[in-house]
C-alpha cells in the first residue's frame, strides 16, 4: 500500500493543492511517487499494489502509474475525503476485503510516496524479515539511526530485543530542538520511517481496540467506508494505533532515509555544484553558496546568496533561510485562501 494522499503544505509554492506533493517531479523524469513505485516494481507483481489518494488528483496519480505500469494493474483507489493516514489505512483495508483472494493474515508493506531509501537492497531484506511476525499478528514498524537533529520527524526510544526486533518502550512525535538534539545522543533511539508491515486481521483488531471510531469501518464495503470517510477524525496511524498498541516491533534499518517533506531535505538529497548549490530549472547565478534554486517558469537571477531557498513557480516566490524554509507550514491557511495586497505607504508615493 502507497500512501499518496498528502499535499505537502512545506513544499509550497510547488506542491499546493491542486498538484500535491506525489506528483511532484523536482527536475526528475519521474515523480516522487513513481519513483517509490519503481523501488518496489522490481519485487512486487504490480497487480499488488494499491495506491491510496485523494479524490481531487486521483485522475493524475492514475495516469502516473500507468506510466509506469502500461497494463494498469496497479489499483488506485481515492478517498472522498482525506482524513489523514489512520483512517486512510481502514479504507484500503475494506477495498482489499472485496477481493475474493484475499487473506487476512497476509503481510501488507504500508509505505508514504515520498520517501529517499538507500540502499534498496538492505530495505527489503528487512522486509522479507518483517513477514513472519506480521503473520503471527505484530506490526513490525521499521526505523534508522538518526543522522542529525530533526524536529518534524518521529522519534523511537527502543526498548528490549526480541529476535532480530525491538520493542518500542516510547514514541516521542515532533520533538522540540533541544529534545531532539538530546535524543539524536541516545543510542537507542530511532527515526520513525513510517514504513510498517502488518495484516488486516492485526488492524482490525488493534483499531477496534484502540481506536473504535474508526473501527467503525471494519466489515463495510469500500462504497460505503467512502461515504462516511468524512465523519471520521482527522488522525495519523501513529496516534491511533502505532502509539498505543503492545503488538508493535521495531525493526531497526541499516539504510540512509529521508522524508522529502521540506526544502531543505530535498537540498540534501540532490548532488551539489563545487559551490554547494543545488539548481533546478533555467537559474543563473554568480557567487551563491550553500542555496536550493528552483523555478519552473520564469529565469531566475542570483547574486552573492547563501543558504538560502528560492523557488519560483506560477502559484507564487518563496524565499527563506533554508533552515526556516519549512515554516511556510505554519501559513498555509492563510495562502490558501489569498493573501491580500496590500499598498504600501511606498506604492501610493509619486515618485517621479
Amino acid at each position: 500500500m502507497i500512501l499518496a494522499g498528502g499535499e505537502g503544505a512545506r513544499l509550497w509554492p510547488l506542491s499546493h493543492k491542486t498538484h500535491p506533493k506525489p506528483l511532484l517531479r523536482l527536475g526528475s523524469s519521474y515523480s516522487l511517487l513513481q519513483k517509490t513505485l519503481l523501488r518496489f516494481l522490481g519485487s512486487y507483481e504490480a497487480s499488488s499494489i494499491v495506491v491510496i489518494a485523494g479524490l481531487d488528483f486521483v485522475r493524475e496519480i492514475r495516469d502516473q502509474c500507468n506510466e509506469l505500469d502500461p497494463r494498469e494493474e496497479i489499483a488506485v483507489i481515492a478517498e472522498k475525503q482525506g482524513r489523514s493516514t489512520a483512517p486512510a489505512l481502514a479504507l484500503a483495508f475494506c477495498f482489499l476485503q472485496e477481493k475474493e483472494d484475499f487473506d487476512v493474515c497476509e503481510p501488507i508493506l504500508v509505505v508514504p510516496c515520498d520517501g529517499m531509501i538507500s540502499p534498496l537492497d538492505n530495505f527489503l531484506e528487512e522486509v522479507s524479515l518483517a513477514k513472519r511476525p506480521a503473520e503471527e499478528g505484530f506490526i513490525v514498524l521499521f526505523g534508522v539511526t538518526p543522522r542529525g537533529v530533526e524536529t518534524s520527524y518521529g522519534h523511537i526510544d527502543l526498548g528490549p530485543r526480541k529476535g532480530h526486533f525491538f520493542t518500542g518502550s516510547r514514541f516521542i512525535e515532533k520533538p522540540s530542538f533541544e529534545i531532539a538534539t538530546a535524543l539524536m545522543n541516545e543510542k537507542n533511539v530511532l527515526w520513525n520511517t513510517g514504513h510498517l508491515v502488518l495484516s488486516a486481521k492485526t488492524f482490525w483488531e488493534e483499531i477496534e481496540s484502540h481506536f473504535p471510531e474508526i473501527g467503525a469501518l471494519k466489515g463495510l464495503s469500500f462504497f460505503e467506508a467512502n461515504e462516511i470517510l468524512h465523519t471520521m477524525p482527522a488522525i495519523s496511524l501513529d496516534y491511533a494505533l502505532l502509539e498505543k498498541s503492545k503488538l508493535v516491533l521495531i525493526s531497526k534499518i541499516p539504510v540512509s532515509w529521508s522524508d522529502l517533506g521540506t526544502w531543505e531535505r530535498i537540498y540534501n538529497a540532490f548532488e551539489k555544484d563545487p559551490e554547494g548549490n543545488v539548481k533546478i530549472g533555467n537559474v543563473n547565478d554568480i557567487g551563491s553558496k550553500n542555496c536550493f534554486f528552483l523555478t519552473d517558469r520564469h529565469i531566475v537571477v542570483t547574486i552573492g546568496l547563501e543558504d538560502l531557498v528560492v523557488v519560483s513557480t506560477s502559484s507564487g516566490i518563496l524565499i527563506a533561510k533554508k533552515e526556516d524554509a519549512h515554516k511556510i507550514g505554519s501559513i498555509k491557511e492563510k495562502i490558501s485562501k489569498g493573501i491580500p495586497r496590500i499598498l504600501t505607504k511606498l506604492e501610493s508615493t509619486t515618485l517621479l
